[in-house]
């Protein structure tokens, strides 16, 4: 090697002594908890949470042929909130869980299966 002897090459280049212990600052991360908390203090974040009910309820009102008043019935608001719970259960458990089997499935290097599953692989990824 030429150049100076204590140099350490790194990626084919000498790194000069004096900079060999030298560490660079690294931004601390942040948690998706501070994220979300940031999302959610922008102006705005309740608006969508507002249209989506307005826009759950107008649908419920033209599906069902009711009056909004049947529509905010205990008794339907419970129906309603019970599907909503269910649904979406089966979504994250669904999508998570074909994600999880599609991911390893396209690691076992299976040859018919494994090109199908990388194929279906971003039809699950969130």
């Amino acid at each position: 090697m030429r150049g100076d002897p204590l140099a350490i090459p790194v990626a084919g280049n000498l790194v000069p002594e004096d900079q060999q212990n030298v560490i660079a600052p690294i931004a601390a991360p942040t948690s998706n908890l501070e994220t979300n908390v940031e999302a959610a203090q922008q102006p705005g974040s309740i608006v969508w949470w507002v249209m989506l009910l307005v826009l759950y309820l107008t649908w419920d009102v033209l599906q069902n042929h009711t009056k909004l008043g049947e529509a905010l019935a205990p008794s339907n608001v419970r129906a309603n909130v019970h599907n909503i719970i269910i649904i979406t259960l089966a979504a994250v458990v669904g999508l998570n869980g074909l994600n999880v089997l599609f991911t390893k499935l396209a690691a076992l290097k299976i040859p018919v299966v494994s090109k199908a599953a990388g194929t279906l692989l971003p039809l699950v990824s969130l």
